[in-house]
């Protein structure tokens, strides 16, 4: 029997890891991959976290800078109105310890002229009685005028002259300088003697 051959260009059947490449990926490689791109988004992650936190940080910083800025203000504010308060309270009490003194000379001023009023009042009875009697005595009581008044009584002088004696006439100064003239039932006041000498010699004519 003679040898078959076969022929040189006929291809042997290939195994079913002849197909794979050299090329392709490894489970293992997979893995890494993966894990690599999850540090990647984690780093990511991180780095917008950061950004974010850096950012509230700020706005954080920012308000109680704020904050801060109007507690000082308003303190100071609170402290100028505690100082404008007590320079006015200062005031107040220099315009009260003022109208105290004022209110004080003022009272002792009315005193004063209420004690002088009733010495004009008790000369004025004095003057219309002329004579007073106490324990027996007869006491002639004469009003102590101021000298102001002494002079404008004596203006009074040549009325009192013309009236001197005259039947029907009765008259007198009323102080603090007013001629009081009672004739034919009639009371005449002068306060102007030049007038009052017109008075007299109209009525009894020149002397």
């Amino acid at each position: 029997m003679s040898a078959k051959h076969k022929p040189a260009d006929q291809a042997v059947p290939a195994s079913a890891s002849d197909f794979a490449t050299e090329d392709a990926p490894t489970t293992q490689d997979t893995g890494n991959v993966a894990i690599l791109s999850t540090m990647s988004s984690i780093r990511s992650e991180i780095r917008s976290m950061k950004s974010d936190i850096g950012d509230i940080i700020d706005s954080k910083i920012e308000q109680l800078a704020v904050s801060i800025r109007g507690e000082l203000t308003a303190f100071q504010e609170e402290v100028l109105t505690v100082d404008e308060y007590a320079s006015k309270l200062a005031g107040l009490e220099a315009n009260i310890s003022t109208s105290s003194d004022t209110v004080a000379k003022l009272e002792q001023e009315m005193g004063r002229l209420k004690q002088t009023h009733e010495i004009v009042t008790i000369l004025q009875k004095v003057a219309k009685m002329q004579q007073v009697t106490f324990k027996g005595q007869i006491i002639n009581i004469f009003p102590d005028y101021p000298p102001a008044v002494v002079k404008r009584h004596t203006l009074f002088k040549r009325a009192t002259e013309l009236l001197k004696d005259k039947p029907g006439v009765k008259y007198g100064l009323q102080y603090p300088a007013k001629l009081r003239v009672s004739y034919n039932g009639k009371e005449h006041y002068f306060t102007d003697p030049d007038k009052a000498v017109r008075f007299a010699e109209n009525c009894f004519g020149l002397e």
